[in-house]
Formats: C-alpha cells, sequence, structure tokens
C-alpha cells in the first residue's frame, strides 16, 4: 500500500470521525431536523473541506506528484547509463515515508481480519519458484524415464544427452551439474505454464504482470545467480516509448528458464494442447536430439539459436515426443489453487 493509499484512508476514516464526534459536543448542532438536507450538505462540506483535510491532500500533491515527476524526468535522461539512472530513481524511494510493511506478520494478519485472507506478493514468488522447482525436477525425472525406455526400444544410448549440463550454453551459468539442462528446462516449462494460467485468468489482478516478472528475475537468479540477473530494460528507445514484455532481462547471463517462460508466453491463445508438443520438442532439441524437419517451428529453433543450442544429434521416436507432451499436460497448475480466495497485496 503506497504513501497515497494510507493518506486516502486516513481522509475517509477523519471524516467519519468528524461526523459522529460532532453528535457528542454540546452546543448548537450543525443537524437541522427541519432541513435535513441542507444539513446533509453542510456536514460534507465541512468534512471534505476541513483545515486538516486540505494540509492532508497538499502533503499527497507534494509527496506523490514530486514522486511522479522527479521519476518521469529521470526517465527521460536516456543518455545516462544504467546504473546511474538506478541510482537517481532510489533518491525517490524515502519520499514515501509512510508506506505500511505488509510483510510484517502483525500488520498482516490485522489486515486480513478485516479485509479477508491475502499473500505479499513476495511470498507468492517465493512459494511459486520453489514450487516451480519441485514440480520441474519430478518432471525432468519423468521425462528422462520416459526417454531411456524409448531409446532401449530403438537399440540407442542417450545417456550423454540426458546429461547433458548448462555449461553447454554459451553465456550462462557453467554449471557442470549432470542432467541441469533438462532440469532447467522443465523447471522453465513448469513456471511457464503456471504463469500463462495466471495470465489468463487474472486471479492476480493489476499485478500479474509484477508476479510474472518477479518470478521470472526469481527463476533465472536460481539457475544464474542472484549477481547475474541483469535488470529491466530502459522504457525509452531515443524519443519513443517502449512497453516492453514482464520478465524481459537485458543484461543477464542466459537463462533456459527464463526463456522458456517467454515463449510460452508468446504462444498466444493456443491452447494447452497445442502448446505442449511445442514445448516437449523444444526440451528435447535443447538435448541435442533432431527433430522431424516437418514440424520444426521458427520461434522454437529462434530459442535454441540464442541459448546456442540445437538438434542435430539422434532422432527420437515420434511416440517419445508425445510422451513428453503428455507429462506437460499433467502438470499442476499452481495458481489457481494457491491464490483462490486470496486478494495479492504489495
Amino acid at each position: 500500500m503506497t504513501l497515497i493509499h494510507w493518506l486516502f484512508g486516513f481522509w475517509a476514516v477523519s471524516a467519519i470521525a468528524f461526523v459522529v464526534f460532532e453528535r457528542f459536543v454540546p452546543g448548537e448542532r450543525v443537524w437541522e431536523p427541519d432541513e435535513p438536507w441542507e444539513s446533509v450538505i453542510v456536514y460534507g462540506l465541512l468534512a471534505l473541506f476541513s483545515p486538516l483535510i486540505i494540509i492532508y491532500f497538499l502533503f499527497i500533491v507534494v509527496i506523490e506528484c514530486s514522486r511522479i515527476g522527479w521519476r518521469w524526468l529521470i526517465s527521460k535522461l536516456v543518455w545516462l547509463e544504467d546504473d546511474k539512472r538506478n541510482t537517481l530513481i532510489q533518491l525517490a524511494e524515502p519520499w514515501e515515508p509512510w508506506e505500511i510493511d505488509f510483510t510484517n506478520p502483525f500488520i498482516k494478519s490485522v489486515r486480513d481480519l478485516f479485509l479477508g485472507p491475502s499473500v505479499h506478493r513476495d511470498d507468492a514468488t517465493a512459494d511459486a519458484v520453489q514450487a516451480a522447482i519441485c514440480a520441474g525436477n519430478a518432471l525432468a525425472i519423468e521425462i528422462r524415464a520416459d526417454l531411456e525406455e524409448a531409446a532401449v526400444s530403438a537399440i540407442m544410448d542417450i545417456t550423454p544427452a540426458l546429461d547433458t549440463p548448462l555449461s553447454v550454453i554459451d553465456g550462462g551459468c557453467g554449471s557442470t551439474e549432470p542432467g541441469s539442462l533438462l532440469k532447467a528446462a522443465c523447471v522453465g516449462t513448469v513456471a511457464a505454464v503456471g504463469i500463462r494460467e495466471l495470465h489468463k485468468s487474472r486471479l492476480a489482478g493489476s499485478q500479474t504482470e509484477v508476479l510474472h516478472s518477479m518470478l521470472a528475475r526469481a527463476l533465472t537468479a536460481w539457475e544464474v545467480g542472484q549477481e547475474n540477473i541483469g535488470h529491466a530494460p530502459n522504457p525509452w528507445l531515443g524519443n519513443t516509448h517502449v512497453c516492453w514484455a514482464p520478465g524481459t532481462l537485458v543484461g543477464a547471463k542466459k537463462s533456459v528458464a527464463n526463456k522458456l517462460m517467454e515463449a510460452f508466453i508468446m504462444t498466444g491463445e493456443r491452447t494447452p494442447e497445442e502448446n505442449a508438443p511445442y514445448f516437449a520438442r523444444t526440451i528435447v532439441s535443447s538435448l541435442g536430439f533432431a527433430v522431424n524437419p516437418r514440424t520444426t517451428n521458427p520461434q522454437r529453433s529462434s530459442i535454441l539459436h540464442q541459448l546456442g543450442l540445437g538438434g542435430g544429434g539422434a532422432v527420437l521416436p515420434e511416440s517419445a515426443i508425445n510422451t513428453v507432451a503428455e507429462r506437460i499436460l499433467e502438470v499442476d497448475l499452481f495458481w489457481p489453487s494457491y491464490l483462490e480466495g486470496k486478494e495479492v497485496i504489495w
């Protein structure tokens, strides 16, 4: 809750308190039973334009408008380097002195008591990341077993491909853990499936894009390290304002999970049944397996090219690809059950 919400609430409470306590003050009453409508107007004017309310509204104008103007001015300084621009933006943060900290358990419990169950977006992001990691690891185990079974039928040795580490990505995190590429791809797929459902259902309301961006940063940090996640792109390209997609990062090390999240959002209005084969082939191609040329997708090829990955190795049976797609369709959606009956706060 920002300063302007806090002060608006104060105005509402003080206006009501003024009307209530006026009834207990001895002497002539504002309320005249013979002139009810005139009394209502007088009450309203006194509540709206009392000196205390005017002072606080001026305070809102000075603080809020100055902060917004400061941020707008900084965004226009396109010649500044990103780190210097971010430093200037941080100077505006102390201008919001009374922002309520809903990460405090006591404050949150009081808020929930009066306004209903809620979840802070920081907590929601952390829970979503943990759920994606757990479900992604489970998905990787299932896909590995399915591909190994298909390889046995085709008399192929695919163990080296399944053990491909993230270090094969030029500009990635360099992890040499066997099988880390498959795990990261599965975690990204699980997160992408969930975030697309979040966009579709609008369960988080105005916080949907914010949660998307926070989840993208958190998953990228999980894969490449917090110090390597980069930053949000400059909203100004020359004199043109650009609305970047949620989760867009620049200056970061390459992340399989983040690229798959971007790709899943860009699949438009496709149904889950249409998306699953696409991502199944992307995961299989990232491990070095060849994909049937008739099913090659330009978007998938672009993702693999950006990561320095691609097929060209052994060709898996089409039934193996279908099995991986079925596994993706079986992924449990995190957000619908997690946000049921809750409001996302910040």
